[in-house]
């Protein structure tokens, strides 16, 4: 069932003008070795679904994909803030001693950047690969960062073949 999605992944990832949405130069990165899955499940405390494994192996470990792209697992892609994946959620879990309030929701990772610190995370509390979309600037100081956090109505796989067929994934999420 993923060779097909890898493939036209793949096949849009391979173009520099259709490997993200946005017109910023990137590079697909090195595949993910086991070595950086193995740091990537440590620091994050679980493993990833599967397809996001199998993407990161078989493309590349992020640099492609819709908005500015996909972050990487550790040793991978990062965003325009130099954080990789893996990054974004250690930091994100990490209390804040300033906002009583910031709790991230454990196994949700943030994986692709849409600008405005908005980014696309992938629910990993179970099988389903629920997508979420995270908005921090509808948050203020003090705020459970559960309000700017949406229910996608794609998964993953559906999203990702979306994408690779070139559909306006912006306008999808809009419209969600």
């Amino acid at each position: 069932m993923n060779a097909g999605l890898i493939k036209a992944v793949s096949a849009r990832a391979a173009a520099a003008e259709t490997r993200t949405d946005e017109s910023r130069t990137t590079q697909v990165a090195a595949p993910l070795s086991d070595s950086d899955l193995k740091l990537s499940v440590e620091r994050l405390g679980f493993s990833p679904p599967d397809l996001l494994i199998q993407l990161y192996r078989d493309i590349g470990n992020g640099g492609f994909g819709p908005g500015y792209g996909m972050a990487g697992l550790a040793g991978g892609a990062v965003d325009d803030q130099k954080d990789t994946a893996v990054d974004l959620y250690c930091s994100f879990v990490t209390p804040d001693p300033s906002d009583a309030a910031w709790q991230w929701p454990r196994r949700i990772l943030p994986f692709c950047h849409w600008g405005c610190a908005m980014q696309t995370c992938l629910d990993c509390t179970d099988d389903e690969m629920r997508l979420l979309h995270w908005d921090p600037n509808v948050m203020e100081h003090g705020m459970d960062p559960n309000v700017a956090i949406y229910e996608m109505s794609d998964r993953l796989p559906d999203w990702l073949a979306a994408w690779a067929a070139g559909e306006d994934i912006w306008a999808r999420m809009r419209m969600a």
